[in-house]
């Protein structure tokens, strides 16, 4: 929250809706990077598994994510031009080359942040993940001169966020003696860890293009992205409470050392808890939340509160997805969210492209689409809630 009021207070509203697409694009990229690993790490190497066969995994892990990262990073420097117009709208190869250091950066610290959550290290990981959602952005903007480059402040946010994820990294791969098998010439990951860990990487590739793809396909207008983004941001904001909490409760809820029924009831219980919540929050924003945001972001808040007007009534369903998605990916092998995200996403686009062919300004076909595709995250949580509390009490019977 403060490093948007940051930007909508030093940034012009070109460079400030540039530079969050940029961010939102690294990130959307960056799931793709890690390749669900972060996902593989938690489920095949946690705390109750420290043999010689789990550190070379870990190893292996981290050795194909630099490799594929290294990959883009070529692939940049030959075909910058068409993936910074392609990704960034009216971008140079530069940007392209930097949004490869900020994917790789994201996707090294996915990993660090799964690799000390694995271990039940909970303080480390929402360092790492702290850093990397806002504090770096937030410090590059404090030092951002008002006559600085948008490439300047890309390449400062990015170079950030790489030296942070591959700090926090290594210092995991040293403090659990993995150095060693990192070393090793071998690159071998089990089919099964491999499909899993795809899969589910697919699946946070597709979640982060829910928030990303509206702003994309208004990539040639950075104006109404960047308005489009602050929307999701407030929208969305609830993730950043639920999520660290919700992911406790799944690990538990999967783990070979807690009652994972009991868990599971916990968990349920913290859902049903976080939309009553984020109910009440809705409510508030209807009353008189709204007029607090020209105190929040004073030169943008018009444009954004016309969005929120329609989309902010969805916050209860993004809290009930994210609080009950980390359980729902461990439980299941099949990728569920997976299915789900690109569904979701696909009704975006319908929606959002037939609103624009009949006449529709461009942003206001991205609010109803976004409504469109939020409304989808109702019906999982509904869905979900309904199903666990349906297993438990066969269980119980």
């Amino acid at each position: 929250m403060w490093s948007i009021r940051l930007a909508d207070q030093t940034l012009t509203p070109v460079v400030m809706g540039a530079i969050l697409l940029f961010r939102r694009q690294g990130v959307f990229y960056g799931n793709l990077t890690q390749l669900g690993f972060s996902q593989s790490i938690i489920k095949f190497c946690g705390v109750a598994d420290r043999s010689a066969k789990s550190n070379q995994l870990i190893a292996n892990m981290v050795k194909l994510v630099f490799a594929l990262a290294t990959i883009l990073s070529v692939g940049a420097f030959f075909w910058g031009e068409a993936l910074g117009k392609f990704a960034l709208g009216n971008s140079g190869p530069l940007m392209a080359f930097w949004l490869v250091v900020y994917a790789t950066g994201i996707a090294f610290g996915y990993l660090a942040g799964s690799a000390w959550r694995s271990e039940l290290h909970f303080s480390k990981y929402n360092v790492v993940d702290w850093l990397n959602g806002s504090l770096i952005f937030v410090l590059c903007l404090l030092v951002f001169p008002s006559d600085g480059s948008l490439e300047d402040l890309s390449m400062t946010l990015a170079v950030g966020t790489l030296v942070s994820s591959v700090g926090f990294l290594g210092w995991f791969l040293i403090h659990k003696g993995y150095m060693s098998s990192l070393l090793k010439p071998s690159l071998a990951i089990d089919r099964k860890v491999l499909l899993f860990g795809f899969s589910r990487g697919v699946a946070a590739f597709a979640d982060a293009g829910t928030i990303v793809i509206g702003p994309w396909l208004l990539r040639n207008d950075p104006e109404k992205s960047g308005f489009l983004i602050i929307s999701y941001t407030l929208v969305r904001i609830a993730q950043a409470v639920v999520l660290p909490v919700a992911q406790v409760f799944a690990l538990r809820a999967n783990s070979k050392i807690f009652n994972t029924q009991d868990e599971e009831k916990r968990l349920v219980q913290f859902t049903l808890f976080s939309i009553v919540a984020s109910i009440l929050f809705c409510i508030f924003y209807y009353v008189a939340g709204w007029k607090l945001l020209r105190y929040w972001i004073p030169d943008s808040w018009q444009q954004v509160n016309e969005i929120l007007f329609y989309i902010i009534i969805f916050t209860p369903a993004v809290c009930g997805f994210y609080a009950l998605r980390n359980h729902v990916d461990l439980k299941y092998s099949s990728p569920i969210n997976l299915f789900f995200l690109a569904l979701a996403v696909g009704i975006y686009i319908a929606v959002a492209i037939g609103m624009v062919a009949i006449g529709f300004d461009s942003l206001k076909a991205a609010t109803y689409a976004s409504c469109a595709m939020f409304s989808l995250f109702y019906l999982y949580t509904i869905y979900f809630i309904w199903a666990f509390g349906k297993r438990r009490n066969a269980l119980v019977q």
